[in-house]
Formats: structure tokens, sequence, C-alpha cells
């Protein structure tokens, strides 16, 4: 993928077909993550965490790495339940010491989402090497559970969503639902074609379901009837039947084309007024 290639591709993002639309959109927030130096300026987005950690590699280079990116967060966890703990054993006991004097119990409640941003501000005030290092003694200190690489997971994610260091952030805490489906060895179908919008059917399937609708279709005009069933149509009817380039020529249709102004007006208004005492 060349960068002419790229930016010409990047182009298609407001194409009128959905899919191509989609398609185009995909590439770029993908490209946002591996390489967004690629990228024209106003394609790249707010810059992310995990776009600030992405380098190219070289052509063969092997990025080989002695730990699990992203296992810093089990430390950091550890550390705030650890802290939290000490808290917790200064705040009953202080807590005893009042209810014995007052008698009565106090509810002491923490919030999950402040600990999370805890967490999220101690990990982006860490430097790099700090983290690497809290790694790679997570990694190599104890076995990880599936739990612990759910919570590497997540945390990963949440780099990609996560302002970068340094820049303003609207959102303090972004949720990321943890519940998503298992993801298996083989893809479906639906994954691969990624479709976004009903493909065109042909002419026989959009007739057929046009029938289809119409068989319970009831009639709202109210049909003409002949006092004689048997009666022969009138003049009118025939003319109307005729071909019209039988009748262009004729009097009434060229006469029609030289009225005034103030006689279309009456014509209508004479329209009007027989379709009205049909009506009653």
């Amino acid at each position: 993928m060349t960068e002419e290639l790229l930016q010409d591709l990047a182009q298609y993002k407001t194409h009128k077909d959905k899919n191509v639309m989609m398609s185009a959109r995909t590439l770029i927030q993908l490209f946002r993550t591996l390489n967004p130096q690629m990228l024209q300026k106003k394609f790249r987005g707010k810059p992310t965490e995990a776009s600030v950690e992405a380098r190219i590699q070289e052509y063969g280079e092997l990025d080989a790495k002695d730990y699990i990116p992203g296992a810093e967060i089990l430390e950091v966890e550890k550390e705030e339940e650890n802290a939290e703990n000490n808290e917790d054993g200064w705040e009953s006991a202080s807590l005893s010491a009042e209810s014995e004097d007052d008698g009565e119990w106090v509810d002491v409640s923490h919030s999950s989402d402040e600990e999370q941003q805890e967490i999220s501000r101690k990990l982006n005030s860490m430097p790099a090497e700090e983290r690497k290092a809290k790694a790679a003694a997570v990694s190599t200190s104890r076995v990880l559970t599936q739990e612990d690489f759910q919570k590497i997971r997540l945390a990963q994610m949440r780099k990609e969503l996560d302002a970068a260091p340094g820049k303003a952030q609207k959102r303090k805490y972004i949720e990321i639902d943890s519940d998503e489906d298992p993801r298996g060895e083989l893809l479906s179908l639906r994954d691969i074609e990624h479709l976004h919008k009903k493909p065109k059917s042909d002419k026989e399937t959009r007739l057929a379901t046009a029938m289809a609708g119409k068989t319970d279709r009831k009639e709202f005009v109210r049909k003409k009837t002949k006092m004689n069933p048997f009666s022969s149509s009138t003049n009118k009817e025939k003319k109307k039947q005729k071909n019209f380039m039988m009748m262009r020529y004729s009097h009434n249709v060229r006469s029609k084309n030289k009225r005034s102004f103030r006689e279309k007006q009456l014509a209508l208004r004479d329209a009007l007024l027989k379709k009205r005492k049909r009506m009653k």
C-alpha cells in the first residue's frame, strides 16, 4: 500500500454507495492505528495513546517482546487494592471509635468509576520504561488467569480511545463493554463481507414483492357503473382510448392550446364544480 494509493482510497469516505463509504472509513481507521503518518493530516484524527506508541517495523524486522504489553495494569490495580485496604483499615478503626460514642454505623462507598479514573491517571503519568519494567515483572512473577488477560485486553482497548498525554480530553473516562461474543477460529461470511447495506435486487424480485403486497389491497376508487351493463361505450370514452397521434390535429386539441388564461380559469372552475356535484 503506497501513500498515493491510500490517499486516493481515503477520498471515497463520502461516496454515495454506503458499502464503498464504510470500506474507505474502515481503511482510514486501520491506518490510524498502524501508520498514521501515511494519512493526510485531516484523516489522522485525534492522537491516542495507541497511535503515539505505534511504530512501523522495517522489512524482516522482528519485534519479539519478553513481556505482555499492558500487563502493568495488574500491578497498578494491586497497588490500588493495597492502598484501599489500608485506608479501609484506618476508616474502620476510626468509625468503630465513633460508633462507640454515637452507637451508629456509617457506610462508606467507593465508586468503581473513580477507581478506574485513578488507575488511568497513574498509567498516563508513568514513563514508558517504567511501564515496560512493571509489565515484565508481572509477566515473569505470576501465572495469568483468563480474568487477567481480559483486564489487559480492556486496558489495551482503552488506549485506542483515550487521548494522548498532553492532549485535551473531552471525556474523562470511557466505558468499554467487556461482554463480547467469543471469537472462534473461523471467520463467518458476515465478518468477511461486512455489508452495511442490502444489495439491490433485480427487477423480477422487486416485481414479485410488489405483486405480493397487492393481494389484499382494496380498491379506493369508485367505479362508474352503467345503467345497462350490455350497452356500448360512449363517444367520450372512445375518444379517451384513441391514440394521441390520431387526435393531435383535431379541433378540440388545437383549440385547447390557443385558450387564454381566463378561459383556462373558467374551465378549471367548471371542472371543480362538476366534480363537487358528483361527490355529493
